[in-house]
């Protein structure tokens, strides 16, 4: 008869004994790890032959049916995914599987044995030695949180055991794998044990939860009111654009920046020879992020309003449209904001306003319940459209994907898409809150094309936290349009979104007020929710909470498993700004209370072991931070000069490029000479290049001004409008300028270059289409410059009205081609 973890009764009672008497040995042993204090346990023999139950992310585990803490000392121990390999805690599942450990400290090795088994793992090696014998691993054995942890497939096999893995669940089983199709409700009933949100489960589950509610938000009118007034809760107040009076933090979008510089690519130039070129601005090497405009170094993708544009270029400026496709006519009701391309596939992300019926129903609770056909007024869905590009005169439509919402942010890695959206949900004209759950649509094979409700019993809620909104994680395959979505969907909200290769952060702001003795008392907190990445899984793994809110993903940041967060504290006796450094379990390990009181962050930046803030009131300071130990991080240095970085970039380990606002103080004097206040405004833009060699003395070393208060760029709020390249020796970014003389008036929109070095920034020249200096207001719009990029010597400058080539050296005009 097969010993899995359903047993018997009569085993189950000898299981008891066993247990105890092996609990008693092991609790004077201790448990075996790769640390200093490691000491060799003694065999434990096993009690039982029953399957051992991991979840990635979670400090419990479920052993022979019983859950069990990992480690009952460290709840950081857990299985964790690391460059898409997953690794277990190797002494847990040894112990329980009856194997000796051993640690040798001089070796570094960890030995498993048991009967005529020998197994051996060296830290940091991809090799195991099985009896002697040589293997190499997919990944090596590491220590984390003073732990052993080994890649999981090659060493549950070498124990003799199979393994079952799904949506982030692992399953060690000595005889058999579980198939997810066959045993679905088996292994989401471990998951549901296992994870670290309940599940909604059903629909009365549901209205319940959207019940209590709308009750808590709508407690004075003593009974139940569907409807926005009732259920929906208002979004934070978001920091101000860049036109507001610089007192105020100007808010910048989600894109983000590589942690050195602007990423360049190799690829084979016809005729041969390596040909760089630039690609899109990101924050974390290897998390792609959307634009508007891709490069693979032979071909350019730029989605100019609705319609898609390839364009064939060599790195002489000679250019070819290739295809261009108005989008409106091939999806009627999609507006396509960026895209992603990789390889053969190119995928635009949009919005589709769909006032369709659609064919679907409730998922129903019982046989007997009742089917309920929800009244639509129009729906909203963020839509990906994927591209077979094999053939670039003719792209084909691969895929399509969507889901209702409203897209807060998009990242790839590798060749994963994940789609973070923020659903709110209304529930006006209803008869119950389950006729509002979001609809999916899926063409893939496996998804069977139709419209879908999200299936409650994959839906999970944080207890205790009103939310009328839902938060729904998407990952896609983009090679493999076979392959179903991967969704994760929970009552709850996001703002923000940090992602790195490994794990994704969402912060939810939240304003705080209360009613006191002399007046209201406003707060603000930060919620920051955790997930595991794994191949499109998002698995959510913990959250943690800090004051204050954050202006961008630039405040955020991942190092050495710990979360950086910068943020600015509102309160009743004024604003402040805090650093905050959360461990891989989100508990708050380190923090830098009281910065600046009376400013706010207009831009931070994390380089490693460093980081850098700038706030703002009427002059700029920069705080050079040190975060080498994350658990007491230290203000070195701090540079006040006048104006404001809305986005500091790295130029080298030493040096870093700010980008923002000149300013001018102005100060009101009273009748008699007082002065009664003190405030900026907002001048032209501001070039800037910090030496910050010595942090505890940062300098400002170059400066360039542009323009004045009607000056404007792109780059004020998404950094993706900025070119960079140390290699090169140049800064791009677009520019519009406006000026009147009395007499004439003056229209510049193109871009400015720079030639920047250790020396010192200069301006090379400028980049414009049309005269350059052009008041027909038709065209302004068609010349408005909103990208540069770079093949190989040329500058690619990319409108709407069409692109532009320019040598990178002389600027010398080269070619354009007119959409």
């Amino acid at each position: 008869m097969k010993r899995t973890i359903i047993i018997s009764l009569m085993a189950a009672a000898l299981l008891i004994v066993l247990t105890a008497s092996t609990m008693l040995m092991v609790s004077n042993l201790g448990n075996v790890y790769a640390t200093d204090e490691e000491q060799t346990v003694e065999a434990v023999r096993s009690a039982f032959s029953g399957s051992i139950i991991l979840y990635i992310g979670s400090p419990e585990a479920i052993v022979n049916d019983q859950t069990t803490r990992i480690d009952p000392k460290n709840a950081a121990v857990v299985p964790f995914i690391n460059n898409g390999r997953t690794l277990m805690p190797i002494s847990f599942v040894a112990n329980n599987l009856g194997f000796e450990v051993k640690w040798q400290e001089a070796d570094r090795v960890v030995i498993l044995k048991k009967d005529d088994l020998t197994l051996e793992f060296t830290l940091d090696s991809k090799i195991m030695k099985k009896n002697g014998a040589a293997t190499e691993m997919e990944t090596a054995a590491v220590i984390k949180n003073g732990r052993t942890l080994v890649p999981i497939f090659y060493v549950s096999k070498a124990l003799g055991q199979f393994v079952t893995y799904d949506q982030g669940l692992i399953v060690l089983d000595s005889e058999r794998i579980y198939k997810p199709a066959e045993d679905r409700a088996y292994l989401d009933s471990l998951i549901a044990r296992l994870a670290t949100l309940p599940i909604v489960g059903s629909k009365d589950k549901f209205n319940s939860l959207m019940k209590n509610i709308a009750t808590a938000h709508n407690q004075d009118r003593g009974e139940l009111v569907y409807g926005f007034d009732a259920v929906m809760i208002a979004d934070p107040p978001v920091p101000a654009q860049d036109n507001a009076m610089p007192n105020e933090a100007p808010a910048v979008s989600q894109p983000e920046a590589d942690v050195r510089q602007a990423k360049t690519t190799q690829v084979t130039a016809e005729g041969g020879g390596d040909l760089d070129y630039s690609s899109t601005n990101i924050q974390v090497e290897g998390v792609d992020e959307a634009d508007i405009i891709k490069t693979d170094g032979q071909y350019i993708y730029h989605l100019a309003g609705m319609t898609l544009n390839i364009i064939k270029a060599n790195a002489a400026g000679n250019m070819e449209m290739t295809c261009s496709f108005d989008l409106g006519k091939e999806q009627a009701d999609f507006y396509p904001q960026d895209m992603y391309v990789d390889g053969d596939k190119l995928c635009l992300i949009g919005m589709e306003h769909n006032y369709q019926t659609f064919d679907f129903q409730i998922p129903r609770d019982t046989e007997d319940d009742i089917d309920i056909m929800p009244l639509h007024f129009g729906k909203s869905f963020t839509k990906v459209m994927v591209y077979d590009i094999t053939n670039k005169a003719a792209p084909k439509l691969a895929r399509d994907f969507s889901t209702e919402g409203n897209l807060i942010s998009s990242r790839k890695v590798d060749n994963n898409l994940y789609l973070i959206i923020n659903y709110y949900m209304s529930f006006y004209g209803l008869k119950e809150p389950s006729e509002v759950v979001p609809l999916y649509h899926d063409s893939s094979e496996m998804a069977g094309g139709k419209y879908s409700a999200l299936d409650f019993t994959a839906m999970r809620y944080f207890p205790g936290e009103e939310d009328s909104s839902m938060l729904i994680v998407c990952g896609l395959d983009l090679k493999d349009d076979k392959e179903e979505a991967k969704i994760t969907s929970i009552i709850g909200s996001g703002n923000t979104v940090y992602m790195s290769r490994s794990a994704l952060y969402i912060a939810k702001h939240d304003y705080r007020g209360s009613f006191a003795r002399g007046g209201s008392v406003s707060t603000d907190a930060t919620t920051f929710f955790k997930f595991v990445l794994d191949n499109g899984n998002a698995i959510y793994s913990t959250k943690g909470e800090t004051d204050g809110y954050v202006l961008n993903q630039y405040s955020l940041d991942e190092y050495n498993d710990c979360l950086r967060v910068a943020t600015t504290v509102n309160s009743a006796g004024g604003s402040k700004n805090a650093l905050t450094v959360f461990d891989e379990s989100m508990q708050v390990i380190g923090k830098i209370s009281d910065m600046a009181p009376g400013e706010q962050v207009y831009s931070a930046r994390f380089m490693g072991e460093k980081a850098f803030m700038v706030t703002f009131r009427t002059v700029d300071p920069l705080f050079a931070i040190d975060l080498s130990d994350p658990r007491n991080p230290k203000v070195l240095g701090e540079l006040k000069i006048p104006g404001y970085s809305t986005y500091l970039h790295p130029y080298d380990e030493n040096h870093l490029i700010g980008f923002g606002r000149d300013t001018e103080e102005l100060t009101t004097l009273d009748s008699k000479g007082n002065v009664v206040d003190v405030r900026a405004v907002n001048r032209g833009l501001k070039l800037a290049l910090f030496d910050i060699s010595d942090m505890t003395n940062p300098k400002e070393i170059s400066v360039v001004s542009i323009g004045d208060e009607s000056t404007h760029s792109d780059l004020l709020y998404n950094p993706k409008a900025m070119l960079f390249s140390r290699e090169k020796g140049f800064i791009a970014f677009p520019v519009t300028q406006y000026s009147y003389s009395g007499k004439e008036e003056e229209l510049f929109a193109g871009a400015h270059v720079y030639d920047i070095s250790t020396s010192g920034i200069k301006l090379r020249g400028k980049i414009s289409h049309g005269s350059g200096n052009n008041l027909d207001y038709d065209k302004y719009y068609d010349n408005l410059i909103q990208r540069i990029i770079y093949i190989g010597d040329t500058f690619y400058s990319a409108a709407n009205g069409g692109i532009q080539a320019n040598e990178i050296k002389s600027l010398k005009y080269l070619d354009y081609l007119k959409y």
